[in-house]
């Protein structure tokens, strides 16, 4: 799959557990094909220790000068819901908490655009 690809998003729980795995998939298999990618930190629950582990997780990928989305997809239960309904996040019923979901995600492909726009990879 990866030798058919333009780019490559490789999401990344916040947690220090996640990130050698991630690492080692864009050494072993990534970069040695040289398909751009980003990671993307995903699964962020919203209490205060996991918005720090969030911050922790970005800036040890900052150290290891890996790129990165700016963005993160925070966890809702209607994306554990969504493939028990068949729901998708462009379909989930309006509510405060799904408006947030959404604009999550609208806020990675604004951010992906972006960077696919200016050249960067």
């Amino acid at each position: 799959m990866l030798d058919d690809s333009d780019f490559v998003i490789l999401p990344m729980e916040p947690a220090t557990m996640s990130v050698k795995p991630v690492v080692r998939v864009i050494r072993q298999l990534v970069e040695p094909r040289g398909v751009p990618y980003r990671v993307l930190v995903s699964r962020v629950k919203r209490d205060p220790s996991a918005v720090r582990r969030k911050d922790d997780a970005l800036e040890m990928l900052d150290e290891m000068h890996l790129p990165h989305f700016r963005g993160v997809i925070r966890e809702y239960v209607m994306h554990t819901d969504a493939p028990l309904t068949g729901e998708v996040v462009t379909t989930y019923p309006r509510s405060r908490a799904t408006a947030n979901a959404i604009d999550d995600y609208k806020d990675l492909a604004l951010e992906l655009t972006s960077l696919w726009a200016n050249g960067k990879r």
